[in-house]
């Protein structure tokens, strides 16, 4: 009487996914137990076009954006910050300093002014993320704050080259992507002579 031995395959299926997987500069580890089963590890290094950065993910007119985190040097609420006009463009102090107010539709419509939009049309329960850059500051006016996140950032592609302000775009769940703020560009267009 023989004993049955339980065998699937040749192993053809596990040799294509290492060899995929170490041609993204991955490993396959395989641990057996026998009577329990195997237990298949996979692991893949983020590649080198993408980028995992702090963040803070937004909502701003119904649409939620996600902006770096090692940009934004204060978050108040817009009630608690003195708002001018300054040549029909909305600002507001910062530390001594007059700057830019608006939401990031715009610096990016209008960079070099900020919002020519009026006190009332802010709503009191606004927040205001001071963007930082070089030492240039803009005021980005932003509904709510929804959550801190590390956030996967990718970079455009061959599709869309560059949106003016932006970076590229961030995975928020299987069904929703938020554009990534480019702080640099943003505050650089706003300074720009």
């Amino acid at each position: 009487v023989s004993q049955s031995r339980y065998v699937s395959g040749r192993g053809v299926g596990m040799d294509v996914v290492r060899t995929e997987v170490s041609r993204l500069g991955g490993t396959v580890m395989v641990e057996s137990t026998q009577r329990e089963g195997s237990k298949i590890t996979l692991t893949i290094p983020v590649p080198k076009t993408v980028l995992v950065e702090n963040t803070l993910l937004a909502e701003s007119g119904g649409h939620q954006i996600v902006i770096p985190l090692v940009s934004i040097s204060k978050i108040a609420p817009i009630k608690d910050l003195i708002l001018s006009k300054v040549d029909g463009r909305m600002t507001c102090q910062h530390e001594g300093t007059t700057i830019p107010l608006g939401d990031y539709r715009c610096f990016i419509e209008s960079p070099l002014h900020g919002s020519s939009l009026e006190k009332i049309d802010f709503s009191p329960d606004s927040l205001v993320l001071i963007v930082t850059h070089k030492n240039h500051s803009l005021a980005l006016v932003v509904d709510k704050v929804v959550d801190q996140m590390e956030a996967v950032v990718r970079p455009f592609d061959n599709v869309v080259e560059k949106l003016v302000g932006f970076k590229g775009t961030s995975l928020l769940d299987s069904e929703h992507v938020a554009f990534v703020l480019d702080a640099e560009s943003l505050v650089t267009e706003a300074y720009a002579a």
